[in-house]
C-alpha cells in the first residue's frame, strides 16, 4: 500500500495553485497597465509578464495532468 500522507497532496497543489493566480493576476495587471498608459518596456513585458505567464499556464497543465492522474487512481483503487 503507498503512502498517502495529507502533506504529500497538499504541498504541491497550493504550489501550482499560486503559480496559477500568480500567472493570472500578472497577466491582467499588464493588461491595464496599458489599457491606462503606463509604458512598458519589451524587456518588462518579456522578462516579468511573460515568465510569470508561461509558469502559470505550465501549473494550469500540471494541475490537469494531476487531477486526471487523482481521478484515474481513484477508480482503478475503489
Amino acid at each position: 500500500m503507498k503512502n498517502r500522507s495529507a502533506l504529500n497532496w497538499l504541498v504541491p497543489i497550493i504550489a501550482v495553485l499560486t503559480l496559477i493566480v500568480a500567472g493570472a493576476g500578472l497577466f491582467w495587471q499588464a493588461v491595464m497597465q496599458l489599457k491606462i498608459g503606463v509604458d512598458l518596456s519589451p524587456g518588462q513585458m518579456v522578462g516579468t509578464v511573460g515568465t510569470w505567464v508561461i509558469m502559470g499556464g505550465i501549473a494550469v497543465w500540471l494541475s490537469t495532468v494531476f487531477l486526471c492522474n487523482l481521478s484515474n487512481s481513484t477508480i482503478s483503487e475503489g
